[in-house]
């Protein structure tokens, strides 16, 4: 679930911070992040919606993808879905 390190930091929070957010303890959180026990189907629909990520792409089976229209993006690259900003453009 390296994802979710990816995404707590890349939101500027730290571990107590996060899991206290999304109503977890840190130390699964923790576990979590190391790869020592993964997220039940609840916390990773939590996980989800928190970051607006597709489930696919927190749990790894997609590089990328837009929460809100699927298209597919490289989220790393920090910037917004081309997809949805040329539909917003008109």
């Amino acid at each position: 679930m390296n994802r979710i390190l990816e995404l707590r930091e890349k939101a500027g929070l730290n571990q107590a911070e996060f899991a206290n957010k999304i109503g977890i303890s840190p130390n699964d959180l923790s576990s979590w992040e190391r790869g020592e026990a993964e997220p039940d189907n609840d916390s990773i629909v939590k996980l989800a919606s928190y970051f607006e990520v597709t489930i696919d792409f927190l749990l790894g089976q997609t590089a990328c993808a837009c929460p809100f229209c699927g298209a597919m993006y490289d989220m790393r690259e920090d910037v917004s879905c081309p997809h949805c900003l040329s539909q917003a453009r008109g």
